[in-house]
């Protein structure tokens, strides 16, 4: 976006409760953020393999010196989400919410865009969520760019998604209802 707020009125796709609100995701999450930290802190690193798909909130990593991986890769720390940009990873949606980091930073593979609460006050679980939704993979789908066998989406699709946003405790409660049902249905 050219930074003009414009009105989403004809944007929106539903009613909700009027204690939400419609937000574009790029007012409340920094995308793609750059971590600042000393070149001998050890972080963790995460490849493409090491994020887990589907519709659990897993991943794993392995301990590096942030001088050894702060250039040409990606920066993530603790509750940030992360989610696979190339296809087919995305439409797997290998993506999660970044914990238990060694002190708290990361880097990992160039094929993920990164979403970080700047307001700290989000429950990025529910943001998780969102991007995990069918409308939100098929949205990005039709939002491919790149050649066949090389598709990713974009910054600027993630930026401009236009998601509900409930009170704190009501993303809690929203999150805490589908884990059970996910769990219920062992569909991870």
């Amino acid at each position: 976006m050219d930074g003009i707020e414009r009105c989403i009125d004809d944007e929106i796709p539903f009613d909700i409760p009027n204690t939400w609100e419609w937000v574009r995701m790029g007012s409340l999450l920094t995308v793609n953020p750059r971590n600042v930290i000393s070149d001998d802190t050890i972080v963790g690193f995460m490849p493409m393999p090491l994020l887990h798909d589907g519709f659990n909130n897993s991943h794993t990593f392995e301990e590096k010196a942030w001088k050894d991986v702060k250039s040409g890769f990606t920066h993530f720390a603790d509750n940030d989400v992360v989610i696979a940009k190339i296809t087919p990873c995305f439409q797997n949606r290998k993506s999660a919410v970044i914990c238990s980091l060694p002190n708290g930073y990361g880097a990992g593979t160039t094929e993920l865009h990164v979403l970080r609460d700047y307001t700290k006050i989000l429950y990025m679980p529910y943001f998780l969520l969102l991007c995990k939704t069918h409308a939100f993979i098929q949205d990005g789908i039709k939002n491919f760019t790149g050649t066949a066998g090389q598709q990713r989406i974009r910054k600027d699709f993630i930026s401009n998604y236009l998601v509900p946003l409930p009170p704190v405790a009501e993303q809690k409660r929203i999150v805490q209802r589908v884990n059970f049902v996910i769990e219920s249905f062992d569909i991870l």
